[in-house]
């Protein structure tokens, strides 16, 4: 049995963020589907997935820009707003 993230099974958090239809969820949201504190959800988090919730959230939405990239032809900036980043800049650096 895998081990729990303050009671949600860490496969559970890992499917939120393939099939989120918006990728752009927030540590808040996280911590809201967790009943925890933002806190609490950092602390706990990290101990079980061995990266912060931020680490974990570019990674979903630098996963979902690819797919984007790969499978329309949108604009980068574009993919970048779908993805959650509101920074073109941070987006690059985060890409590359």
């Amino acid at each position: 049995m895998a081990k729990l993230i303050w009671g949600i099974d860490p496969l559970a958090v890992s499917r939120l963020g393939r099939t989120a239809k918006k990728p752009p969820f927030t540590k808040k949201e996280l911590a809201r589907i967790g009943m925890c504190s933002e806190r609490q959800l950092s602390r706990k988090f990290k101990q079980q997935m061995g990266m912060t919730v931020t680490a974990y959230i570019n990674e979903v939405r630098l996963n979902h820009a690819r797919e984007l990239l790969l499978r329309t032809d949108e604009k980068i900036t574009k993919i970048a707003l779908k993805a959650g980043f509101n920074d073109i800049s941070y987006f690059n650096r985060a890409f590359a």
